[in-house]
């Protein structure tokens, strides 16, 4: 059924626009009044992890030794972001992307596993191969089972919970190897935990 609704593209150079003629109109011998964000004391704000002194606009701490990521500014309305300059907008847009991919990263164990060792110089590839014979026949084992198990849901289900205990397991071991930073041996496990994932995305 054909629709007379149009489509519209708001693009950010059409709504600074917009926004550029929404100024304030005053009659002759007439001020603004100072609002809140004129005040030089209320243009910063301290870290609420390290208490240091930062603008309100920043995104993280500028301590050199703690970089935390800070709340949004609530002195800051929507217009203020969206005629922001370009660059700005582009940095905003960049630090949301990459806080989004950090997130995802850290979220998952295997993922990063993955990356904690790359900022130690040792990725991880697909191909990769486990060394422990105990660990490569419980692999074995979990495969037939899900082989054998094929169509019975009851089953299924039992082995994936067999997996879930497995990767908690390999993930809480990979905590102790990081905390007494034995790369080599969190490499090791890490390889294990990506045939663990491996088998489980396989059901």
């Amino acid at each position: 059924m054909p629709s007379n609704s149009r489509t519209f593209k708001v693009t950010h150079s059409a709504v600074n626009a917009k926004f550029s003629t929404i100024t304030p109109h005053f009659k002759a011998g007439e001020t603004a009044s100072k609002t809140p964000k004129d005040c030089p004391k209320l243009l910063t704000m301290n870290c609420w992890s390290c208490d240091s002194p930062i603008k309100r606009s920043a995104i993280f701490c500028q301590s050199s030794y703690c970089k935390t990521i800070q709340p949004i500014d609530p002195t800051k309305s929507y217009f203020d972001v969206l005629t922001g300059s370009k660059k700005i907008q582009n940095y905003a847009q960049m630090q949301s992307t990459w806080l989004n991919k950090a997130y995802d990263t850290l979220k998952n164990p295997l993922s990063r596993a993955k990356y904690i060792l790359k900022l130690k110089s040792k990725d991880i590839k697909e191909e990769d191969k486990a060394t422990d014979n105990d660990f490569l026949f419980l692999i074995m084992d979990l495969h037939e089972q899900i082989e054998s198990s094929s169509g019975d849901d009851k089953s299924i289900v039992q082995v994936k919970n067999i997996i879930k205990d497995l990767i908690s397991e390999k993930t809480a071991n990979l905590s102790l190897l990081f905390a007494q930073n034995n790369v080599n041996e969190f490499y090791n496990k890490t390889i294990e935990l990506q045939y663990l994932y491996r088998l489980m995305n396989s059901i």
